[in-house]
This record gives C-alpha cells, structure tokens and sequence, in this order.
C-alpha cells in the first residue's frame, strides 16, 4: 500500500483578531483541513498518516524521555501516547518520575517507558525513594526541584490528614464525656488542652467543675 505523511503550517493570518482567537481558530481550520485531505488520499489507496499531536505546555515528551532515563522502546510511538495525554496526567507522571527514579536506581530494574505509561505508572505506591543530599552552593537541578515539591505536597496531605482524624476523635471524646461526665476521657482531653493539641487544631472546651 502507498505511504503518505501529511503537515500542515498555519495558513490563515486575520489582522483583525485576537491572538488568542486567532490561535483557536487556525487550529480548528487546520484540523478540518487535514481531516478532508486524509479522507481523500485514503479514498485513492492512500495509507495515511496523520502529523502528531502536539503539546503547548511545560510537560513535554522530551522532558518526560530524559527524566526517565530508559530509552527503550520507539520513540515516536511512545511521544504519540505521551501526546494523547490529559494535562493533569502528563503533570502527574512528569512530578512523579524522579522519585520513581530514586526509587529504582538500576534502570535495568525500572518498568520500560511503554509499560509505564500503559499502567499509569505514576498512581502507585512509592517506597524507598529518598532525594540525594544537596551540595553547598549548587543550583538544584530540576529532579531536585521536583522531588522537593512532591515531597512537600505529601506531607502536608499527610499532616492534614493526621489533623483531621484527631480532630474527629477530640469531638468523639467531647460527645462521650458529655454523656458521661465520669469517662477517662476527661483525663485525655485535660492532656491535649494543657500540651496545646486543642488551641493548635483550633478546638474550644470548657469543662464543666
């Protein structure tokens, strides 16, 4: 079967327009364009294939390629896939990879990029990764810079969490005390009040002599 690979550059320019507007509508233009030739050439035996999917923002292929550092598989088959990406995935899996990769040192040892993303690699659980420590004066590198920011992100998910499931097990001791004026809750919440547990989490008890 005939090969043929199509791409377009944008072709309409309204000096009218915004550029915002202008953007939208060339891409919309483009995409019909293309869609009418593909058609065409497929109807004249033609195998088509369509220019890639390109992506406008900070978590590119390229980014994600050598961040993960195990270049095995094809290159343009995987960029397309990376491509077909939802922003918030590619985000996801762009903050994920260097902690993946502290975790798993030995890239012999790491999933292939392929499978890595067909399993949405960047949704499980990570043990053992720990960031290198920084040298004095040094920039730090954008995996340093990453894992800073996706470690902060935990933690502070971690800390709420914590904050909250004491916060709901105080009120339980507060509802059973209540009801029951002689529970050793009284003991436990005297010890969260006089450490500073209620004042920090922002709860008022006023227990009654």
């Amino acid at each position: 079967m005939k090969q043929f690979q199509i791409q377009f550059k944008p072709f309409f320019h309204g000096e009218n327009l915004t550029d915002k507007f202008l953007e939208e509508f060339q891409e919309k233009q483009e995409e019909e364009l293309t869609e009418k030739i593909i058609s065409i050439l497929e109807a004249k035996g033609y195998k088509v294939t369509p220019p890639p999917k390109e992506v406008k923002d900070e978590y590119t292929f390229d980014r994600a390629w050598n961040l993960y550092d195990k270049k095995v598989g094809c290159k343009a088959k995987l960029e397309k896939k990376w491509n077909s990406m939802s922003q918030k995935d590619r985000k996801a899996a762009i903050e994920y990879i260097p902690l993946y990769v502290l975790s798993q040192p030995n890239k012999q040892y790491r999933k292939n990029f392929q499978t890595f993303l067909n399993q949405r690699g960047w949704e499980d659980e990570l043990i053992g990764a720990t960031p290198p420590p920084a040298v004095i004066n040094e920039q730090p590198s954008e995996i340093s810079q990453l894992i800073t920011k996706t470690r902060a992100v935990q933690e502070r998910n971690t800390d709420d969490a914590k904050n909250h499931a004491l916060r709901q097990r105080i009120f339980g001791m507060i509802e059973v005390l209540e009801k029951n004026p002689k529970s050793f809750c009284k003991s436990l919440l005297e010890i969260y009040r006089d450490n500073g547990t209620l004042e920090r989490l922002g709860i008022e008890w006023n227990p009654q002599t």
